[in-house]
């Protein structure tokens, strides 16, 4: 895990120039990830005004610099699926979702609490449109056995395993066992999973929908399991579903980000609109040269922090994540993590 910091310092402002980077090296695959990417509601209208690219705009060049590049996509795409009556149910059309296929996003978590909200269709039409486009979806299956399976990822050499979880209950209503459904998976069932794909691949990556909205700070039980993941072979560990940042955490020379906010979405309270973008190298061994780049979130649009926002949410950061084992270098356009 030690790094040349001047080195890492200029690769993040090689990246904030919107270089293109030659990422075809033997053995390693750059990477990034953000949180929660929501197309309907508010953001739905401001794409009907602006276009289906407006969201993704000021930060496209940048995401297609990562060979891999991660979201948690927080609502179905689907065509003939209907919204099921719940207080919060999202759609998006896939004449809507062009902005998301040209946006550099390629790994899909679709294990979470709206992967269902356009029924067991809704969810097979979503699984399909991300495959359809050379995407990698992860988190959901014809059954459930199917739905804890890892997405296999080979890319540049490197064998990955690409997990994605949810313990946020979602309703499934009248459905026979082997239905179509995201990755509600136990404790065990998860580290037994995780255990397998360790023999198996160079690196092993989790995505975890967990915690309670709007919570500065992970539960107890989160971390246990964060650490019970790392112990049986997780190389990095990325959370989402609280909407809001939390801490980073190094455990055993690995990373666990509990929730790493919105990305695109429709609320706009300072908290929900602070996010940030998770950077490394994916090398045989695990994870190299993290770093992270702080975002702001103005009308459903994430774009680089500067300023005042930029130290804001740095700050922020590095509150969260006291007594992580985790230390941070402030650097003019992001922060090294180490």
């Amino acid at each position: 895990m030690k790094k040349n910091l001047t080195a890492i310092f200029l690769v993040v402002i090689f990246f904030m120039s919107g270089a293109a980077i030659a990422d075809e090296k033997i053995r390693v695959a750059g990477f990034c990830a953000v949180g929660d990417v929501m197309l309907d509601r508010g953001v739905l209208k401001i794409m009907l005004e602006g276009g289906a690219d407006y969201p993704f705009e000021k930060m496209t060049k940048f995401i297609k610099t990562n060979r891999l590049a991660f979201c948690n996509l927080e609502c179905p795409i689907s065509a003939t699926g209907e919204k099921r009556k719940k207080l919060f149910a999202f759609k998006c059309d896939p004449g809507m979702a062009s902005g998301l296929v040209s946006s550099g996003f390629n790994m899909f978590s679709i294990a979470n609490n709206h992967t269902f909200d356009c029924g067991e269709k809704g969810l097979q039409e979503t699984k399909q449109f991300i495959e359809k486009n050379g995407f990698f979806a992860a988190g959901a299956g014809s059954n459930a056995t199917e739905a804890m399976k890892p997405r296999m990822i080979n890319i540049n050499g490197l064998k990955i395993a690409f997990f994605a979880f949810t313990d946020i209950p979602v309703d499934l209503g009248k459905k026979e066992a082997g239905s179509s459904q995201p990755a509600m998976c136990s404790r065990e069932e998860v580290l037994m999973e995780i255990k397998k794909a360790r023999s198996k691949f160079d690196v092993v990556i989790i995505s975890y929908h967990w915690g309670e909205e709007y919570m500065r700070r992970p539960y107890l039980y989160q971390k246990q399991l964060a650490h019970d993941m790392i112990d049986n072979g997780a190389d990095l560990i990325i959370g989402h579903h609280p909407h809001v940042i939390q801490g980073i955490e190094k455990y055993k020379n690995k990373f666990i980000i509990y929730s790493i906010g919105n990305y695109i979405f429709d609320q706009k309270s300072d908290e929900e609109t602070e996010s940030f973008i998770f950077c490394c190298e994916f090398k045989q061994g695990g994870v190299y040269n993290p770093y992270l780049i702080p975002v702001k979130i103005y009308n459903c649009q994430p774009d680089f922090a500067h300023g005042k926002e930029f130290n804001k949410i740095s700050n922020k950061i590095m509150k969260l994540s006291k007594g992580f084992n985790v230390k941070f270098i402030n650097q003019a356009n992001g922060l090294i993590v180490e």
